[in-house]
């Protein structure tokens, strides 16, 4: 008799991907043990078997209880990525790291291991390669979500920065792979105190740590998508500036608040704290008007000075006295965040082609006033 080859059923009757991914899942739900996981925990775990082939796998999972909801709003905030291979890096998915992300960009992804200068640092003074791209990393590590699936030494490495210089990443993903300071690494990780995914044992590698952001940004993704702008815990939204004679000053300011009602739903007023109207007490006038019933002002601040400290609380407490209606909750500043350091980055790449300092017109001060004042007039 002669024999068939089994691919000419499947051909006969084929099946999407997304058809054998959600077979897949059904199965090792069956097969495999989800006791001690929660309903939140089941899908990182569940990925993870898929990317593995065993179903055993889940009695070597760990992660900290707030793995899931720390990753998932790194992942919603495009909090960029290190990973410690380019087979990491070559193995995500840039379109659902956009997907689950809140703004709608790719997240950056970096890996340093491969670069020429990584080489020499290790080369020069004979650390692990590993050890070396970590520590070029560490500009952009505080906040940041670090994937390691291979090299035990780079988990080290983010261990002992955690440990002796307070570093602070969003998550940390440690499933390296091997016999050799493998387990060490992962069972120190899991002693600091920070939000971590990995497996316990010699277990680990590349396909599994992918698995696990994959599974994070598919979190992200239904939780944005289970989410409408009406939902907001507020019904509108200040951004208090510091004002200035210059009328044009603060357009980025109004721009940014047009955008961010249009992506919340939500009414959004830019004003200043001084020099140039409106001011605060315009705009909580218009929160009124919109008949707000829970108002955040956000100071438009970068540092954390004196107007941010005293100056802004008291202005909004005298405020509050004259709007009994009005539920007024003063937000965190601006501050430091991973994204700003892109966005600067990113003026250090426009400021190249610009002359030098003594080349440059600079407009006179009063003129500069009386041309804006004509402008408003």
């Amino acid at each position: 008799m002669k024999k068939v080859p089994k691919i000419h059923a499947l051909l006969n009757a084929p099946k999407s991907g997304s058809d054998i991914e959600t077979m897949s899942f059904r199965s090792i739900d069956e097969r495999a043990d989800r006791s001690g996981f929660t309903d939140e925990q089941w899908p990182i775990v569940r990925r993870m078997i898929h990317a593995a082939g065993d179903p055993g796998l889940a009695a070597y999972v760990r992660m900290s209880d707030d793995a899931v909801s720390t990753g998932v709003r790194a992942l919603r905030e495009g909090r960029p990525l290190y990973v410690d291979t380019n087979m990491v890096r070559a193995g995500l998915s840039r379109t659902r790291l956009q997907r689950a992300s809140a703004n709608g960009r790719t997240p950056r992804i970096y890996c340093f291991v491969g670069d020429s200068d990584v080489a020499d640092e290790a080369e020069r003074t004979g650390l692990p390669r590993a050890v070396a791209a970590v520590r070029k990393a560490l500009p952009i590590l505080d906040g940041a979500v670090v994937v390691i699936g291979n090299s035990p030494t780079a988990l080290l490495e983010v261990n002992r920065l955690i440990i002796e210089e307070g570093l602070s990443p969003a998550i940390v993903i440690g499933v390296p792979v091997g016999f050799i300071h493998v387990e060490e690494s992962k069972q120190e990780l899991m002693d600091l105190g920070v939000p971590y995914v990995t497996v316990c044992g010699t277990r680990g590698g590349s396909p599994l740590a992918v698995a696990v952001v994959h599974a994070l940004a598919q979190a992200a993704i239904a939780a944005s998508e289970s989410t409408s702008p009406g939902d907001d815990a507020f019904d509108a939204v200040v951004l208090l500036g510091h004002g200035s004679r210059v009328s044009t000053a603060d357009a980025a300011m109004c721009r940014i608040a047009e955008v961010l009602s249009r992506r919340r739903g939500v009414p959004v007023f830019a004003c200043n704290m001084s020099q140039r109207p409106p001011y605060l007490a315009d705009a909580l006038a218009r929160c009124a008007a919109a008949n707000a019933q829970r108002v955040l002002v956000l100071p438009y601040f970068v540092n954390e000075g004196m107007h941010v400290r005293a100056d802004i609380p008291r202005l909004l407490k005298a405020e509050a006295s004259k709007h009994a209606k009005l539920q007024l909750v003063l937000g965190p500043n601006l501050g430091y965040d991973p994204l700003l350091v892109d966005l600067v980055e990113k003026r250090m790449v426009e400021a190249a082609v610009m002359p030098d300092i003594r080349t440059v017109a600079i407009p006179d001060e009063a003129e500069l006033v009386a041309d804006t004042e004509s402008v408003a007039d």
